[in-house]
C-alpha cells in the first residue's frame, strides 16, 4: 500500500511539471542594445500575481509559468511602459523579443518642501545654516549674521553665545588683519554656506595639543565652493540737497585660495562707515574707543586685502587699509527755572567742537609649512593713528534781563600715536607623535604724544573774573619683548607632559604735565597737582611643568606647577 501511495505522488508531480513551460523575454532599446533592470509583472487573467523579476545585464527575463493566458507589464525608468498578453502555443510560451520606445514626454514638476536644519553643534562648535536663515538678494554677511539666534552686532562689535568675538575668518583665512567688520561688510550673504563659531586655542596649544587656556571667540565665514571663483562686488552712491552724497565700491576677485579685495567708501551723511574701520584697534591712549553719535561726520575708507596659499606651503594674507573721518557737531542748550527761589532765571549754552581722526594699518600673516616637521609663522602688525578736537563752549545765566554770570571755554587735544607688533613662531614636530618642540619672539611697542590746551574766562556780577589758561604735554612708551621655550612629551595614549619656559621684558614710560600760563604766554609754571611722571622697568622670568590627560574630545583635565622670577 505505500508503494502504491508513493507511485501516485511520484506521477502526479510529474503531471504538474508537464503543465509549465518557460517564459523568455529580450528586452532592446531603439538601437538594439540590451535593457537591464527593467521590472517584469506577470498576471493571470483574474489580476492575481504569478511572478515578477528584473532583467539581466543581457536584457533578458525568464521564469517558469503554468500553460494559461497570462497578462505582462514591463517597466523601465525613461520608457513607455509595456503591457501584453501572452498564452501558450504549441505546448509552451514562444520566445518573445521586444523594443521599448523611450518616454520622451516631460513630467511635471515635484516641489519637496522642508524645514532646514539651522544649527549643528559638535563639542564646542556651532556651526549656522545660512540657508535656514531668510535675507535679501543683496544682503551682506552682517544682516545674515543679525538673524542667526546667539549672535548680536552692536556698536562696532559682535558677540556670539554671549562673548565678544575678536578673530573673524573667512574659509579659515584672516581677512583685513584685525577688522572684522570688513569680512562682514564686503562678503555677501548669497556666498555663505555657513557660520562657525568656536573657541580657537592659541597657536602653541594648536601645535603641541596641550591647552593653556587661551582662546578667542571666533567666527568663520564658509563660503560656496562654487562662489570661490569669480569677480564680484558692488558699486552705489547717491547725491542729494546741500551737496551730500555717498559712494560705495567693493570689488572682489577670487580663484579658489588666491583673494583680493578692495574698497572704497566716503560719504558726509552719517553713514556706517561701510567695510573698513568700525572695529579698526586703537592704539592711542587717549583716544575715545567708541563712536560719538552726534553731529555730522564725513567718513572716507579705503583698503586692499591680499590672501593665497602657495605650493610650497606658504599661506600669505596682508592687508592695508585707510580711515579718515571728520565730524561736526553744534548743540544749543535753554534751561529755565521755575522753583520760587530761581523763578526768572534762564541758563543758555551753545557748544561747538569739530573732530578728526585718521589712520594707517598694514598687517601681516605669514605661515610657512616647511615640510612635515618644520613651520614658521610671522604676523607683524603696523598702525599710526592722528586723532585731533577743537571745542569752543560759550554760556551765560540771567535773571530777567540781568546778567549773573557768563562763561566762554575753548579747548583743543591733539594725538598721535602709533604701534608696531609681531610674532615669530618656530614649530618643530618630532616623528614621535606628541613630541614638540616650538620657540617664539613676541614685539610689542606703542607710542604717542599729545598735546591738550585750555582756556576759560568765567565772569560773576559780584565777584572778580576766574581765569584759566593751562596746556598739556604728555608722551608714551611701552616697549614690550618676550621670548618663550615650549616642549611636550607624550606620556601614554592620552596623556601630555608639556615643560615650558618664558622671559619678558616690559617697559612703561608715561610722561604728563601740566602748565599754568601767565599773563605772559612765554612764561610757563608746572602745576605739579596735575601732572605726573610713571617709569617702570620689569623683567620676568618664568618656568612651569603642566600634565594634561585627554579623556576625550569633550573634556579634558589638567594641572600645572611653576614658579616666577621678577626684576
Amino acid at each position: 500500500m505505500r508503494n502504491l501511495l508513493s507511485f501516485i505522488g511520484v506521477f502526479s508531480l510529474l503531471i504538474l511539471h508537464a503543465q509549465e513551460s518557460e517564459l523568455e523575454i529580450e528586452l532592446r532599446d531603439a538601437l538594439n542594445a540590451p535593457l537591464a533592470g527593467a521590472t517584469v509583472v506577470v498576471k493571470t487573467s483574474n489580476d492575481s500575481l504569478i511572478a515578477n523579476g528584473l532583467s539581466n545585464v543581457l536584457g533578458s527575463f525568464s521564469k517558469q509559468l503554468p500553460l494559461a493566458a497570462h497578462r505582462v507589464q514591463i517597466s523601465l525608468i525613461g520608457y513607455r511602459d509595456t503591457v501584453f498578453s501572452v498564452a501558450p502555443l504549441n505546448g509552451g510560451f514562444p520566445r518573445l523579443r521586444l523594443s521599448m520606445k523611450e518616454n520622451r514626454e516631460l513630467l511635471d514638476e515635484v516641489q519637496v518642501d522642508a524645514m532646514a536644519e539651522s544649527q549643528t553643534i559638535k563639542g564646542d562648535t556651532t556651526i549656522m545654516n545660512a540657508e535656514a536663515f531668510k535675507v535679501a538678494e543683496d544682503a551682506s554677511t552682517g544682516e545674515l549674521l543679525g538673524k542667526m539666534p546667539g549672535v548680536e552686532i552692536n556698536n562696532g562689535s559682535v558677540q556670539a553665545q554671549g562673548e565678544e568675538v575678536t578673530k573673524v575668518f573667512v574659509d579659515g583665512k584672516p581677512f583685513f588683519g584685525e577688522d572684522s567688520k570688513a569680512a562682514l561688510d564686503l562678503i555677501p550673504a548669497e556666498m555663505v554656506k555657513g557660520i562657525k563659531i568656536y573657541d580657537r586655542q592659541s597657536d602653541q596649544a594648536r601645535f603641541t595639543g596641550f591647552r593653556d587656556g587661551e582662546t578667542d571667540k571666533t567666527l568663520d565665514i564658509i563660503t560656496k565652493k562654487e562662489k570661490r571663483f569669480g569677480v564680484f562686488g558692488q558699486l552705489n552712491g547717491g547725491y542729494g540737497t546741500d551737496d551730500t552724497y555717498q559712494l560705495n565700491t567693493q570689488v572682489n576677485l577670487f580663484r579658489n585660495k588666491e583673494r583680493i579685495s578692495f574698497i572704497l567708501t566716503s560719504d558726509n551723511v552719517n553713514g556706517t562707515g561701510n567695510g573698513l574701520g568700525q572695529f579698526a584697534r586703537r592704539r592711542g591712549r587717549n583716544i575715545p574707543v567708541t563712536n560719538v553719535p552726534s553731529g555730522i561726520a564725513t567718513a572716507w575708507n579705503a583698503g586692499v586685502n591680499y590672501s593665497n596659499s602657495y605650493k610650497n606651503g606658504l599661506d600669505l594674507q596682508a592687508s592695508y587699509s585707510y580711515n579718515q573721518n571728520d565730524r561736526e557737531e553744534e548743540s544749543k542748550r535753554l534751561r529755565a527755572y521755575i522753583l520760587p527761589s530761581d523763578s526768572g532765571q534762564t541758563y543758555r549754552e551753545v557748544e561747538r567742537s569739530l573732530t578728526q581722526t585718521y589712520s594707517h594699518n598694514l598687517n601681516l600673516d605669514l605661515e610657512w609649512q616647511i615640510d612635515s616637521n618644520h613651520a614658521i609663522e610671522f604676523d607683524p602688525n603696523f598702525s599710526f593713528d592722528r586723532y585731533s578736537r577743537i571745542n569752543n563752549t560759550a554760556s551765560q545765566t540771567r535773571q530777567s534781563d540781568q546778567l549773573l554770570n557768563s562763561n566762554v571755554r575753548q579747548s583743543s587735544f591733539m594725538e598721535d600715536s602709533w604701534s608696531l607688533n609681531g610674532e615669530l613662531l618656530y614649530k618643530y614636530a618630532f616623528p614621535k607623535k606628541g613630541r614638540t618642540f616650538s620657540t617664539s619672539l613676541e614685539y610689542d611697542n606703542e607710542h604717542s604724544d599729545a598735546s591738550e590746551s585750555l582756556d576759560a574766562l568765567g565772569a560773576f556780577r559780584n565777584s572778580e573774573n576766574d581765569t584759566i589758561s593751562q596746556i598739556t604735554r604728555s608722551s608714551g612708551r611701552s616697549p614690550v619683548l618676550s621670548g618663550e621655550l615650549v616642549f611636550t612629551e607624550p606620556l601614554g595614549e592620552k596623556g601630555l607632559l608639556e615643560m615650558r619656559y618664558e622671559v619678558e621684558r616690559d617697559r612703561q614710560n608715561d610722561d604728563r604735565r601740566t602748565f599754568d600760563l601767565a599773563a605772559s604766554d612765554a612764561d610757563e609754571v608746572l602745576d605739579s597737582t596735575l601732572s605726573n611722571v610713571f617709569v617702570s622697568d620689569v623683567y620676568t622670568q618664568e618656568y612651569s611643568l603642566g600634565y594634561q590627560w585627554e579623556a576625550e574630545e569633550t573634556w579634558s583635565f589638567s594641572t600645572r606647577v611653576g614658579g616666577q622670577h621678577v626684576l
